[in-house]
């Protein structure tokens, strides 16, 4: 049977293994937080980044239609040979 100066012992060491637990926990819980916070924010970076690509693409596709309708204009011509 362990006496009582070593039931002391083991007793010191559960007590700081469990506030060491405890602190990783805490840790681990910041950044899976953080991680949250991050995914989120890439997240909604996305969807800002994929509405102006749109506004981008619908953009230049007017202004393409601009130019091949005002500068360009694209006509059909037949040669007299």
């Amino acid at each position: 049977m362990p006496d009582k100066a070593s039931h002391l012992q083991i007793r010191k060491e559960n007590v700081r293994q469990y506030t060491k637990g405890k602190r990783h926990q805490e840790k681990k819980q910041i950044i899976v937080d953080y991680i949250n916070k991050v995914t989120r924010a890439i997240a909604e970076k996305r969807e800002k980044l994929d509405v102006r690509q749109n506004d981008l693409m619908t953009l230049r596709k007017k202004q393409v239609m601009d130019l091949t309708a005002y500068i360009f204009p694209v006509s059909e011509v037949k040669s007299k040979g």
